[in-house]
């Protein structure tokens, strides 16, 4: 059972427009394949890694957010910070509200 959940978003436009994308749908898969993420079937929405499971949104081309189920913390967080330090994207912490960047 998952002991956290969080949002992984681009960072916020600065005139607070619409949210921003994290990439098409292939270039989301190509980013977490290098962290040992991958879906359960192919084209899958539900993706496994070291720790944890991400959602995509189903049938988006542009992906804007996904959400991340913290399984396992000691493992999770260690991915999550290099990967989020590797493409710029950042954490929502759904608990708290808070921003996590790792630049």
């Amino acid at each position: 059972m998952a002991k956290r959940q969080l949002v992984i978003t681009a960072p916020a436009s600065p005139n607070g427009a619409q949210a921003p994308s994290i990439g098409t749908r292939r270039e989301v898969l190509a980013a977490l394949a290098n962290f040992n993420i991958w879906p359960d079937v192919p084209g899958g929405e539900f993706l496994y890694g070291p720790g944890l499971t991400l959602q995509l949104p189903p049938d988006a081309v542009e992906v804007t957010q996904m959400l991340v189920a913290i399984i396992e913390e000691d493992m999770a967080w260690s991915v999550l910070t290099r990967l989020c330090r590797s493409t710029h994207w950042q954490l929502l912490d759904l608990e708290s509200g808070r921003s996590l960047s790792f630049e």
